[in-house]
């Protein structure tokens, strides 16, 4: 039975960790749109992107906090933090220093060690 249970919460660690990645993209979705005319058609689709991108998190966070212990579901949230720094590298040719991949290194740690200390 607890083999059971550890699969169907790690489907749920996957769905959280792919609504963490869309909470990323809504905010990569917001420095695309800095760079529009305001109110232009791809100002315009970067913001509805944005709020499906939000939409879809909002919803999808209420479900895995049902199912999953909220303070690993929380501490999961600072992996919006690497998302981040990768969308910035490899979208935006933004200087990735020693420091910042120390503090991933560190922020996935702690996921990981949160995660399974329940």
């Amino acid at each position: 039975m607890g083999r059971i249970k550890k699969k169907w919460e790690i489907k749920w660690y996957i769905l959280l960790h792919f609504l963490i990645f869309l909470y990323a993209v809504s905010a990569m979705l917001g420095k695309k749109a800095s760079g529009y005319d305001c109110l232009s058609i791809e100002f315009l689709m970067a913001y509805f992107g944005i709020f499906l991108c939000m939409g879809i998190y909002a919803a999808g966070w209420q479900q895995v906090i049902k199912r999953l212990p909220l303070t690993s579901a929380y501490a999961s949230r600072a992996a919006t933090i690497i998302w981040g720094m990768l969308f910035g590298h490899f979208l935006y040719r933004d200087p990735v220093s020693v420091r910042q991949v120390i503090a991933t290194i560190v922020i996935a740690g702690g996921i990981v060690y949160f995660s399974f200390s329940d």
